[in-house]
């Protein structure tokens, strides 16, 4: 039988036509991470994107809610946390540096307008990975259960500058909202960023993330399941030692930037909890050395029974920017390291105990150290100016590991 009105190559060309349409009609709206992070920042979307087909007018109430906020936080924190970074912080460290934020949870959105210039960051918490669900056939109440979920999620972020834990326990591990990708895709899409990708993956136990990348570009999406483990024959397994679930998202600033990238990791960094296990410090030795930021961390680090990551820590670290709530001052050896002082000393906050530091106390009353103030607030006396913070610098910076040694040579500004 004869074509009738097409050659064969056109009539072919027309069915691959009609095929590529209705795979992208019916892909997971995750296929597009970069449009996903703008719907769910509250962002403008690009015309022809997916998710053109889930504004509605509650997303555009959710937007006109997400900016006021947003616009506010520019205004009395952000804004004035990049004019300090460039002044005072860039030239207090080395800025290209990966970023390790212990206990950082979600909490990407500090760390890219402190550390701008980095290309590797490392957050982990008690939180799951989570999962981003966002299909074009969505029902209207199930797309917005999970706005309402993330705006939940934040307001801590926008009154106090960190998560509560007990909170961020309980909002990140609902139906809606299972974990911290939606947050670290707001965070970065916020940022000004392009997110590229999204892959969920494994800390393996000999240090390596690694990911299943035939499954994310077969399915078009990411979930966390527990069961897609990667191949584990490559190394033995020690005994007691599981992989630790976690997700890394790929990002960059423009079509001309560097493509960055964060991984966070689900895991409990206690003694206990790290086992005999050397995944975490396998990994972030061979991402060291380390601009280390820490705050509002319920000074664990101050505890007997987090000794390891503490030690791991001071190890790694190049410079550390943190609050009292970090590594304690008797810790850093004054013969190697650099202080500096922000804000002024004052008695933790009542929810804590026993953690009260006479030695920094001390030093800020005889000024053993130059003291200058934060523009910003950050830190569990948010409400207050009796804020503290430190920026602690190695006298003599942190060779790379081996296989970085090519990687460029950098000195301290």
């Amino acid at each position: 039988m004869k074509n009738q009105g097409f050659p064969a190559s056109s009539s072919w060309m027309l069915c691959i036509g009609w095929i590529l349409i209705t795979a992208l009609a019916c892909m997971p709206a995750a296929a597009q991470p970069g449009d996903a992070a703008r719907y769910l920042a509250g962002l403008p979307l690009p015309e022809h994107s997916t998710y053109q087909s889930l504004v509605d007018d509650e997303w555009q109430s959710y937007q006109e809610s997400f900016n006021t906020a947003w616009q506010a936080l520019e205004q009395d924190r952000f804004q004035p946390m990049r004019d300090w970074q460039a002044q005072v912080l860039a030239s207090e460290i080395l800025p290209d540096l990966p970023v390790y934020y212990p206990f950082g949870g979600p909490d990407m959105i500090h760390a890219l307008m402190l550390y701008p210039h980095s290309q590797d960051y490392l957050l982990f918490g008690l939180e799951p990975p989570g999962s981003l669900e966002l299909h074009p056939d969505a029902t209207p109440e199930e797309r917005h259960q999970l706005l309402d979920a993330v705006q939940w999620a934040l307001r801590d972020i926008y009154q106090r500058g960190y998560f509560i834990t007990g909170r961020m326990s309980s909002d990140l591990n609902r139906r809606e909202l299972d974990g911290v990708l939606p947050l670290l895709l707001v965070f970065i899409a916020r940022g000004g960023y392009e997110v590229l990708a999204i892959e969920h993956g494994w800390l393996l136990p000999d240090g390596r993330f690694d990911t299943n990348t035939s499954e994310h570009l077969s399915r078009g999406l990411v979930t966390d399941d527990a069961d897609a483990s990667p191949d584990e024959s490559r190394d033995p397994r020690p005994a007691d030692c599981a992989n630790i679930p976690g997700v890394r998202v790929r990002f960059r600033a423009n079509d001309n930037s560097p493509e960055k990238q964060v991984t966070y990791l689900r895991l409990d960094v206690s003694d206990a909890g790290l086992k005999d296990c050397r995944a975490l410090e396998t990994y972030v030795t061979g991402l060291g050395p380390t601009n280390t930021f820490i705050k509002s961390a319920s000074y664990l680090l101050h505890y007997a029974t987090f000794s390891r990551v503490r030690r791991l820590t001071l190890a790694v670290s190049d410079s550390v920017f943190q609050d009292d709530t970090g590594i304690p001052y008797r810790d850093f050896d004054q013969a190697d390291w650099d202080i500096l002082l922000f804000g002024r000393y004052t008695t933790p906050i009542r929810d804590f105990s026993g953690v009260f530091q006479p030695d920094l106390n001390q030093a800020y009353m005889t000024k053993a150290h130059s003291i200058d103030n934060l523009p910003f607030s950050m830190g569990y006396h948010w409400w207050t100016s009796a804020q503290n913070h430190l920026i602690a610098r190695r006298r003599q910076p942190l060779a790379k590991p081996a296989s970085k040694e090519n990687a460029g040579s950098l000195s301290r500004p």
